[in-house]
């Protein structure tokens, strides 16, 4: 009676309705995600997709909840998969909450939006929308949603490979990750191309009938083609798992059985896919290396990860670079990627262990083996055309399934698992079951009561997406901005537009600062500016420094950022040299094994040193002496840094440099001199190199020595204004005045408005000699916003 009653209820025409809409919406998801391609965001595919998806999944979610509340009954497939879902949410959830970079773990950025709670959320809303609302009728046309823009992705990415360009990267992002999903896809357009004649007619006619069949016939090509020029092992053992499934499937089935020429190029095309496991393509095209951590390295990161935080939620979503910064090896440090950073593991699996833990990737695990258990149930159930689409569907699910393992993710990645995923269940599960709100006060308030918070969390979720998404688009226009030569005055108001709009991210305010830092160091080259107003820049630069490590302190960039800024107010602020040396100190924790922070706290400790240096003079005698001291103890930190670096990679040209500098703030000239020479054996044409051992003769007043080496940068760079500035000091103190007037003359015509020069031209020209130490001239810099 009760069952009779709900399914009367379901064929009301709003109900009808609302059920359209939110097949409409899980169709959508299914069309635009692989597709989207937004050049207005800082990165043009995963925050574009990851808001496609979210806005998708919140529609079709409240049309489908929508149909409960007009029926007045909660109508739902009778599985347990609900239960795996939420235990497998509340997982992430917690993981998240623990997490060691907040902002990151709820909604992701740089790359790492696919991992995030928001996307997991979105797509597990999705699962939870097509478990319901995708049937046996429905499902040819969201395989025909799939089919079709996948044919355009894969043939843009052919005319590349041919040098016809029309986008600046494919629609998927890594190429391994196109050659997933083109494997991904081509399971499906096998299980159409089988079965031509057996699938209901309404599929291959009209416009959309006419590109399904066309992309059917074109992906397979293009995927082959594509795989070719990869040249990946694991691009063609899927293959050869797909075609070997329908071989066997064929055989068994004789309605769907493969004959003829189909049968010749199946068997061509399986024995090339087997040769090329194991043997690399001839004349293989070449395509840009694909770098990740080894699999090893990646289980021993994992390892020191889940024992130092949480062996059962991990590290948090998305904290993976954090996490490989920390427990790099120091091996690494030996080989050319010892600067490089992985913000993913060598597999999606290993990945998700690091930062999520044991208690999340056994969940996944149960939900991953009861789909590949529906999905095997239903092509074992089904027969004739309807067992190769089945087919097709469950190895297109495999596909991805299989690449976890042994390869990353991405947004589309892990958008189409998700709805494969939904399509396998939502064909799997026919029973239904329902309790009507009406019949009871209790389901009643509980159906309210979750009403509500299923509201509240939508409206949040909304907003945030959507001011996240505008700010994404201001930091944009700030990047470009910078990177085209803008005003720094332009750059800060679209960042601080980016910042009103999404106040979390720690890369506004990190960039906040680097800009502010910037266009007071532009005010301090004009003497007509109010000190007061250059102090407000330095103070707001200072301020979102500071801003950037509140939000986000695991996060490395910040640390050095905040060091920097401290380090570039030193001659003003008074105490700034100790925060910057334990801002480098704080990095040095989050990294100890990368020699570049080392390198960083040596420069901290020497710009500390250069600043007790300007107090020394002063007629504060007792001050004086406690700065001697002081700094003395700087330049023997500065050096312990340096060798620290060096200890962890020998080859470190710039520790290497840098010591030397110590050593010449320090007295000890011929320990400077030794170093500056063993790298320029190195670096023979190196010009800074040469300059710097140039420097050092004049300061030891080896005057024939300094003359050589100055001459010889100005040969190699004509325009380098500080080779010819101390070249004109050595002939000045040779006594050759009109070289060193000629030579000053020189550095004017490139530096027309620098006033020191024009004084120090005035005075030779006057015949005033003088032997006193020359200052370097300024570098220009320019600004260049990086995330």
């Amino acid at each position: 009676m009760i069952i009779n009653d709900l399914l009367h209820r379901r064929e009301h025409r709003l109900v009808l309705f609302s059920q359209s809409i939110a097949r409409f919406f899980f169709l959508l998801a299914v069309v635009l995600v692989p597709i989207a391609y937004l050049p207005w965001t800082s990165e043009a595919l995963e925050i574009n997709k990851q808001t496609l998806l979210v806005l998708c999944s919140i529609i079709a979610f409240l049309a489908w909840v929508s149909s409960l509340i007009i029926q007045k009954a909660l109508v739902v497939k009778k599985t347990w998969v609900y239960g795996l879902l939420l235990a497998f949410f509340a997982s992430i959830l917690i993981s998240t909450i623990f997490s060691l970079f907040q902002y990151q773990s709820w909604f992701g950025s740089s790359g790492q939006e696919y991992t995030s709670l928001l996307t997991w959320l979105s797509c597990m809303v999705l699962l939870l929308v097509g478990l319901n609302v995708v049937s046996q009728e429905t499902l040819p046309k969201f395989i025909q949603a799939l089919i079709i823009p996948a044919s355009v992705i894969l043939l843009l990415q052919v005319l590349a490979i041919f040098n016809i360009v029309i986008l600046q990267q494919n629609f998927i992002g890594a190429p391994n990750a196109l050659g997933v999903y083109s494997t991904v896809m081509s399971a499906l357009s096998f299980s159409l191309l089988f079965n031509i004649r057996e699938l209901p007619k309404s599929l291959f006619t009209g416009v959309a009938g006419f590109a399904t069949r066309v992309s059917s016939y074109a992906i397979i090509p293009f995927s082959i083609f594509i795989l070719y020029a990869l040249d990946y092992w694991l691009l063609w053992a899927l293959f050869v798992i797909v075609i070997c499934a329908f071989f066997v499937s064929s055989f068994s089935n004789r309605i769907t059985a493969i004959k003829g020429k189909k049968l010749f190029l199946l068997v061509a095309l399986l024995v090339a896919c087997l040769i090329f496991i194991f043997v690399s393509t001839p004349g293989k095209i070449s395509s840009p290396p694909e770098l990740a951590p080894t699999t090893l390295t990646s289980w021993q990161i994992s390892q020191k990860t889940l024992s130092e935080n949480s062996w059962l939620f991990g590290s948090g979503p998305g904290t993976y670079e954090i996490n490989f910064q920390k427990y790099k090896p120091e091996v690494l440090n030996n080989s050319v990627l010892w600067d490089t950073v992985f913000n993913r593991s060598s597999s999606h699996a290993l990945t998700m262990l690091t930062t999520m833990g044991w208690a999340t990737v056994f969940l996944y695990l149960l939900l991953v083996i009861s789909i590949l258990v529906n999905g095997f149930k239903i092509v074992l159930n089904s027969r004739g055309a309807e067992h190769q689409l089945y087919l097709g569907l469950l190895l297109a699910w495999l596909c991805l399934a299989i690449s976890q393992l042994f390869y990353s993710s991405d947004m589309t990645l892990q958008t189409v698992f998700w709805l494969l995923s939904a399509m396998i269940l939502g064909i799997s599960y026919k029973e239904e079951k329902g309790i009507a709100f009406d019949k009871s006060q209790v389901h009643l308030f509980f159906a309210i009561f979750i009403g509500i918070v299923c509201a509240l969390t939508i409206l949040i979720v909304g907003f945030l997406t959507a001011s996240r998404y505008g700010s994404d688009i201001a930091y944009a226009k700030a990047i470009t901005n910078s990177r085209s030569g803008g005003s720094t005055d332009e750059v800060i108001k679209q960042l601080i537009t980016a910042q009103s709009l999404n106040k979390w991210n720690d890369v506004y305010a990190r960039n906040l600062a680097f800009a502010y830092l910037y266009k007071s160091g532009e005010l301090l080259s004009d003497t007509s500016v109010n000190p007061e107003i250059v102090f407000s820049y330095i103070d707001q630069g200072t301020s979102n420094a500071i801003k950037a490590v509140q939000l986000a302190p695991n996060v490395i960039e910040n640390q050095l950022m905040l060091a920097d800024v401290y380090r570039e107010i030193t001659p003003f602020v008074l105490g700034a040299d100790e925060f910057a040396i334990l801002a480098y100190q704080s990095a040095i924790l989050l990294a100890p094994t990368n020699p570049k922070y080392y390198l960083a706290l040596g420069q901290g400790y020497l710009a500390q040193a250069d600043a007790l240096a300007s107090i020394i003079g002063g007629d504060d005698e007792t001050l004086a002496d406690s700065s001697i001291q002081a700094r003395l103890l700087a330049l023997t930190n500065a050096i312990e840094a340096m060798n620290t670096a060096l200890s962890l990679k020998s080859d470190y040209a710039p520790a290497q440099y840098y010591l030397a500098l110590a050593y010449e703030r320090q007295g000890n000239l011929s320990e400077a001199i030794a170093r500056i020479k063993s790298l320029q054996a190195d670096n023979p044409y190196d010009a800074n190199l040469v300059l710097q051992l140039g420097f050092l003769y004049l300061q030891q007043g080896k005057l024939d020595d300094a003359q050589t080496e100055l001459e010889y940068v100005v040969n190699l760079s004509p325009d380098y204004s500080n080779a010819r500035w101390f070249l004109s000091s050595v002939y000045e103190q040779q006594g050759n005045i009109e070289g060193a007037i000629e030579e000053v003359q020189k550095v004017l015509e490139l530096n027309p408005d620098n006033v020191l020069i024009t004084e120090r031209l005035e005075r030779l020209q006057a015949g005033l000699v003088t032997e006193e130490e020359l200052v370097p001239l300024e570098e220009i810099e320019t600004l260049d916003l990086v995330e």
